[in-house]
């Protein structure tokens, strides 16, 4: 099966203190992407154990393909211990040695790759050397395919090779405005400002676009052509942030895939971060009013 857009990196099992929900930023892409009619195929890997079964059983359900999802007799799924602020930020500890940390590149995924339209990955699933150099390999075997990278800096799982490598395959980068100054100091770009670091950004990296969200306070975007768009932040009662850029960058991706421009591409993206962070857990289900008014 093909499919138009391919995520991949870590599903797993993110640990809240109201209980577990599935997570992982590709799952989460994965399963907006799909609800919004695009068909997306997640590359993961998960333990032959009881919460990998599960895993599955719920991408089943929720009709999000699992044939290029591995299953590693080893080691376990993956979880994160997940703690909120008093208004809902999220803060993560990432269980180390599970089975995300072994994705081995196969044909099957490679034959995926050559006919995607895009390829969306993070930099969590590059911390293990049997992921990362699977995502490599997969990159260079579709040069036709956009690459979108969605920086994710959590603690001892990036580096500057890493942070290097993921600019280096990219087409756009996604990242939030704390990122943007770690980014830069590990890789020496500006940081006096989001707008100085894109434009270098775009221009050391060649890049088609960069987008920096800034939660409540909003996003901006700037691309290869010069645009740059700026957009306030939308007031929502928030449930928890967890999932939120994820499904922000399935928004951004589903009207780059309509050939809109990046101000439309923000507006929706923004959109859908906002009713993400007034649920739980980082894939909930939007209703058909909520997507028909999202999309009208």
């Amino acid at each position: 099966m093909s499919y138009r857009v391919l995520a991949f990196g870590e599903l797993l099992w993110d640990l809240l203190p109201t209980g577990k929900v599935i997570g992982g930023a590709p799952a989460n892409f994965a399963y907006r992407l799909n609800q919004l009619g695009i068909q997306t195929g997640l590359i993961t890997r998960v333990g032959s154990d009881a919460l990998g079964s599960e895993l599955l059983s719920i991408l089943r359900s929720r009709e999000i393909p699992t044939e290029l999802i591995q299953i590693d007799s080893l080691l376990p799924t993956g979880t994160v211990d997940v703690t909120l602020s008093p208004s809902g930020d999220a803060s993560y500890t990432i269980i180390p040695n599970v089975a995300y940390d072994a994705i081995t590149l196969t044909e099957q995924m490679i034959g995926a790759a050559k006919v995607a339209e895009v390829i969306c990955y993070g930099s969590l699933v590059q911390r293990g050397k049997t992921t990362r150099e699977t995502l490599y390999g997969m990159l260079e075997s579709a040069p036709q395919a956009v690459k979108i990278v969605d920086i994710n800096l959590r603690k001892e799982c990036f580096s500057r090779e890493t942070v290097d490598s993921s600019l280096k395959y990219a087409d756009i980068l996604k990242l939030n405005d704390q990122e943007v100054l770690d980014v830069a100091g590990l890789i020496g770009l500006p940081k006096e400002s989001p707008s100085a670091f894109a434009k270098e950004a775009i221009s050391k990296y060649e890049l088609r676009a960069v987008v920096i969200t800034r939660g409540a306070d909003g996003v901006e975007g700037y691309d290869s052509l010069g645009a740059a768009v700026q957009l306030p932040g939308i007031k929502v009662a928030v449930q928890d942030t967890v999932g939120s850029g994820d499904n922000f960058t399935a928004g951004f991706l589903y009207q780059y895939l309509r050939g809109e421009s990046l101000e439309s591409c923000i507006t929706l993206a923004n959109k859908i971060g906002a009713l993400t962070a007034t649920k739980s857990g980082g894939m909930p289900a939007f209703t058909a009013d909520e997507l028909k008014n999202l999309l009208a």
